[in-house]
Formats: structure tokens, C-alpha cells, sequence
């Protein structure tokens, strides 16, 4: 019988076994760093999913006795590092996707009132705030050379430059929402009505075409029409992290 395809978030658990040996406890709370503001759906699964991946062989158990604790460590096999390797290889299968309540609230505000409203940015200027306090501090530790993964940190930087980035712009679109949300009780209809064309068109302004290196161009390119290339032919990134 065929076992069903890896899902996306197998794989990310796979990520960070190939970045060291995990308890479910510690990579729960590894990926309170990071995963959580992106991929929530792997956390979800810390706990259920490494006992499917040892099933198939791609991840080994061995128990460990702390004092009187008992604990499973995980480790990834080669197979599971081949399985992570052909992932990383293959184009995703889609792009990034928005799920936030909040703002599908904001859509369905002409049906509940002002205060309702209000929380709903409320609960995106908290999300906004509480990434980016996170971001400052792990910046904090890769300045300092402390990071629990300082050697991946030409890679981290790209992320943590994604996701400080979405923290700043959900934190900023609440301060000016709320701003405008209480400019309406001073405003008659026809001024909402003229400030919320202004806001649509001063929010699409900045936009301009980026496009990118023709090396990311090219790399998209070869993996849509040629399929992923062999693991074997791309560089492989160290054996596992190293904490300094």
C-alpha cells in the first residue's frame, strides 16, 4: 500500500530535524521563535507528526532518562534528509496565503458597529506588536553571536527581514485605522465617503514594479518546466546546526 505524499508541514518538521535532535517540548518551543507567525499549522503538529515520520523511516526515537524524566529524542535519518533535500528542490506548490479573522472582520464591519470594529484592529495591532518585540530580540542574539543557529544566518536574515517587515506593517495599518475609524464620528457621510477614496488611492501609490534577479528567474524557470533538480547535484548545507 502507498503511503500518501508528505505534507508541507511534515516537511518543515523534517527542517528542523535536520537541524539538530528534538524533544517535541523543545522544538514546540523552538518554533515559537519563528514558525508560529508564518506557519502555524507545523506547531500545531509537533507532537502527533514525529511519530508518523519514525513510522516511515525518516526520523529514528531513542528514549533518554533525565533523573527520574523519561523522554523522546528525535534525530532525522538519511532518508528523511533526502526526503527534506527533494522538497526543498521542487517549486512550492503555491504562494503565501492570508488567513487573519481580524481582517475578514473589518470586511463585515457595515454589520456590526464601530466598536466592533475597533477590536478587530486591536487584535492585529497586538499580532503586529508581539512579532516584532520577538524580532528585536532575536536580533538582540545574532548581533551578539548568540542566536541558537548563528551559522544560518545569512538564511535567517532573510526571514527575520520578512517577518519583521509584515510585524511593522500590521502594527502601522492599525495605529492608521484606528485614527480613521475615529475621524468618522466627526464626518458627515460625503466626507467618509471622499477620505476613503483618498485612503484606497494614497495606499496603492507606493507600488511599483519589482522585479526580480534574472538568477531567481532563471532558478523559478528550470524548476517549473525541468522539475526539481537531483539532490544530488546541489550543494549540500552543512550535516546540522551549530549553537554558539
Amino acid at each position: 500500500m502507498d503511503l500518501p505524499p508528505l505534507t508541507v508541514a511534515a516537511h518543515v518538521m523534517l527542517g528542523h530535524f535536520a537541524l539538530r535532535d528534538w524533544t517535541p517540548y523543545e522544538l514546540a518551543r523552538e518554533m515559537r521563535r519563528n514558525i508560529c507567525f508564518f506557519f502555524p499549522r507545523a506547531q500545531s503538529q509537533v507532537y502527533s507528526e514525529p511519530p508518523r515520520l519514525a513510522a516511515r523511516g525518516l526520523l529514528v526515537a531513542r528514549e533518554e532518562v533525565t533523573g527520574r524524566r523519561r523522554r523522546t529524542v528525535y534525530s532525522i535519518t538519511p532518508e528523511g534528509r533526502a526526503a527534506l533535500a527533494a522538497w526543498l528542490a521542487a517549486p512550492p506548490a503555491k504562494g503565501p496565503e492570508l488567513e487573519a479573522e481580524p481582517i475578514a472582520r473589518v470586511m463585515f464591519g457595515p454589520f456590526g458597529c464601530d466598536d466592533d470594529l475597533r477590536q478587530a484592529v486591536a487584535s492585529v495591532h497586538a499580532s503586529g506588536r508581539r512579532l516584532c518585540e520577538t524580532a528585536h530580540r532575536i536580533c538582540a542574539e545574532y548581533q551578539a553571536g548568540r542566536a541558537p543557529f548563528q551559522t544560518h544566518i545569512r538564511h535567517r536574515a532573510l526571514l527575520h527581514d520578512f517577518l519583521t517587515s509584515f510585524g511593522i506593517l500590521m502594527e502601522e495599518w492599525a495605529v492608521r485605522s484606528a485614527a480613521r475609524i475615529d475621524a468618522w464620528e466627526r464626518e458627515n457621510p460625503g466626507e467618509q465617503t471622499e477620505a476613503a477614496r483618498r485612503l484606497i488611492a494614497a495606499s496603492t501609490a507606493p507600488w511599483r514594479r519589482a522585479d526580480l534577479p534574472a538568477s531567481a528567474v532563471a532558478a523559478a524557470r528550470r524548476g517549473a518546466e525541468a522539475g526539481a533538480l537531483s539532490p544530488s547535484r546541489r550543494r549540500r548545507p552543512p550535516a546540522r546546526g551549530t549553537r554558539t
